[in-house]
């Protein structure tokens, strides 16, 4: 129950609303419109400010409870949809890289991070090729992440599934490829 702060006056109210409403209307002006919503608790403030501070320090409310939990990260956000949106916005695109933990709102940020010059350090430089590609169909490997995670982003979607929807034409040809491309060299 939220209860009037007014000497004198015993009122309490199921709701903050019609607290401020009874003091404007039985004791002709706001003294102190900042009320605390705290189960028990009846402290009220004339500035916003305060009651925020006494929130944070007296009940442990924070204003931004919704904290980002990626690893680096330190945002934190009063409503969750607004963390989500910045999960989003901000970690969609991830560096796979050990070590790295950089992510990026835009794919293509991703790709330049991952083909700059910084990226050539990581590179194996005994020429065989240890990284394989997890795609359905592909059998491709790679020297180094670097490369294999550049295919795995420009694979169209429907690599994963195993579609392959580009078919050749040539009659008693049976073959069908991932992309125009493939189609086009066979």
């Amino acid at each position: 129950r939220f209860k009037c702060t007014y000497e004198d006056c015993d009122k309490s109210f199921k709701h903050v609303c019609n607290l401020r409403t009874h003091e404007v209307n039985k004791h002709g002006r706001r003294k102190k419109p900042y009320v605390c919503t705290y189960p028990g608790c009846d402290r009220a403030y004339t500035q916003s400010f305060n009651l925020r501070v006494h929130e944070t320090n007296k009940h442990g409310r924070k204003k931004k409870p919704y904290q980002c939990t990626y690893p680096g990260c330190d945002r934190a956000y009063a409503q969750v949809c607004s963390l989500r949106t910045h999960e989003v916005d901000k970690h969609a695109f991830r560096c796979q890289y050990s070590g790295c933990s950089k992510s990026f709102a835009r794919l293509t940020s991703l790709q330049r991070h991952e083909v700059a010059p910084s990226a050539s350090s990581r590179r194996n430089s005994t020429g065989d090729k240890p990284y394989k590609c997890q795609v359905i169909g592909c059998d491709k490997a790679f020297r180094n992440q670097r490369h294999l995670r550049r295919h795995e982003l420009l694979i169209p979607m429907r690599r994963t599934s195993g579609e392959k929807p580009f078919k050749c034409q040539v009659h008693g040809c049976h073959k069908a490829f991932f992309n125009q491309r493939t189609l086009r060299q066979h």
